[in-house]
């Protein structure tokens, strides 16, 4: 008990540093329910984030090839579950495709192959965004990033994450966050858990970052070419500026 309250005063301290100015609340009445998505769509969820051979961590690789100007083509890449040898990593925009092509980068994100239109010459995988060059952003030792858990406004023994960027795509930090909460909270699971609504929020530390949540029930289409297509934004944060806070609602 004492080791649990020890745990608890540190993963706070870690969410607290230099947090004394954000106001941005969720609204429970905004987020979708869990009721609402149907037992197809939990199953596939549930499998992404229990099973972490989904979850690819590549570091220092490069890319010249491209299949469409918002593509980056990296070969190479042997994802074994797929049997595939090549990756097509996606952007909403040629202009992120073009800030890592020919660079050296670290990928970090949720892979699949169904719906996946990769090379004609060879089987393909294909992944969201999830980027960041390799080059000048690796940390010395691994950030550690608080989670505080609430549970119907009542907090929970929260966790920590860790990343060994300086500058880490918030999907690394979400996926990191969601595969924890399964676990714990069984989110995704049609047959166990009783949650119903939920957010991750991820706060930041000052004025100039700003703080945003995801809504865990806010899923689209049916399987992952469609579940993950928001992270083609690549959207990227410092690993120093942010805590992140779960709110998980029952009803």
């Amino acid at each position: 008990m004492r080791l649990f309250y020890i745990a608890a005063i540190i993963i706070t301290l870690l969410c607290l540093i230099n947090n004394n100015y954000v106001n941005a609340e969720v609204d429970k009445k905004d987020l979708k329910k869990k009721s609402d998505l149907d037992s197809s769509k939990l199953f596939n969820l549930t499998s992404y984030y229990t099973d972490i051979t989904w979850q690819l961590d590549e570091s220092n690789k490069i890319s010249t090839d491209q299949l469409l100007n918002n593509t980056i083509i990296l070969k190479n890449i042997d994802i074994s579950v797929l049997k595939t040898s090549s990756l097509k990593v996606e952007f909403n925009s040629s202009d992120l495709a073009n800030q890592f092509k020919g660079k050296n980068i670290d990928i970090y994100g949720l892979y699949f192959g169904n719906k996946c239109v990769g090379l004609t010459e060879e089987k393909t995988s294909c992944l969201y965004g999830g980027v960041t060059i390799h080059d000048g952003n690796q940390l010395d030792e691994e950030k550690v990033i608080g989670v505080n858990v609430f549970k119907d406004g009542v907090q929970q023994e929260g966790f920590v994450i860790k990343t060994k960027k300086a500058k880490v795509t918030v999907q690394e930090l979400d996926t990191k966050v969601r595969f924890k909460l399964e676990n714990l909270y069984k989110i995704y699971n049609k047959d166990t858990g009783n949650i119903q609504k939920g957010c991750i929020f991820f706060h930041s530390h000052n004025h100039q970052d700003q703080s945003f949540y995801y809504d865990l029930y806010n899923v689209k289409g049916s399987v992952g070419a469609e579940f993950f297509q928001f992270y083609s934004d690549n959207r990227t944060v410092s690993s120093s500026n942010y805590h992140i806070d779960v709110f998980l609602y029952k009803d």
